[in-house]
């Protein structure tokens, strides 16, 4: 005798579209997640070569910078010898310090970091050395503005206010002057100004050695 089931068809029914329907909310959630990651994994790509190109600036323009105090250092450095004997040109090395002294600034590109931030996405990373390496990057580019912050204050304080007040300009620049190599607040000012660019090129070279070190770490 064949055996009869002891579920109604009515609930046997009721079961497979039940099935159905929980087949087909998995396969929806499937899909959905796959897009999502999909997405992710897109959104992640246009961070990381955004982070590229924010470094890639950035170094750029370290690079310019350094350049720059560089050629101050070697400009500030040859006064001194003028300081404590007379040489050829003293009557013109001080108008060409003023002339020629340029103090550049650094911003970072960080628009790409700050978003990473704000919207949560630096969850994408996986890479936990990776993600640490841009937090610690990001993080000490404040001992660079700091230093810029120092420089920027120095400039105004000492530099400009020594130019503006203690200098005779038409002098200096018509027909050249040599009285402050002999004032020892200019003296001062140059030490302080050699002093100052060498520690700027050592926080530079600090900031560029990580730059480079993240962007073979994104590469």
């Amino acid at each position: 005798m064949p055996k009869t089931s002891l579920i109604p068809p009515v609930w046997r029914e009721y079961f497979r579209e039940l099935l159905i329907v929980v087949i087909g909310i998995l396969i929806a959630f499937a899909l959905n997640n796959w897009a999502q990651n999909q997405s992710n994994k897109a959104l992640l790509t246009d961070y990381m070569e955004n982070l590229r190109l924010d470094l890639a600036t950035d170094t750029l323009k370290m690079t310019e910078n350094m350049a720059v105090f560089q050629r101050n250092i070697a400009a500030f450095q040859s006064l001194i010898p003028h300081f404590y004997r007379e040489l050829p040109g003293r009557d013109t090395v001080v108008a060409r310090f003023f002339r020629g002294s340029s103090f550049p600034v650094f911003s970072t590109q960080d628009a790409t970091y700050k978003t990473l931030l704000n919207t949560g996405d630096l969850k994408l990373i996986r890479s936990f050395d990776l993600k640490k390496e841009i937090l610690d990057h990001y993080g000490k580019y404040d001992i660079l503005f700091q230093e810029n912050h120092r420089t920027e204050t120095f400039i105004r304080e000492y530099y400009a206010g020594y130019f503006m007040n203690q200098v005779d300009q038409s002098a200096l620049f018509r027909t050249g002057d040599d009285k402050p190599l002999d004032d020892p607040k200019f003296r001062n000012l140059v030490f302080s100004l050699t002093g100052i660019a060498q520690i700027q090129m050592k926080r530079y070279e600090e900031a560029l050695e990580r730059t480079r070190k993240l962007l073979r770490m994104l590469a």
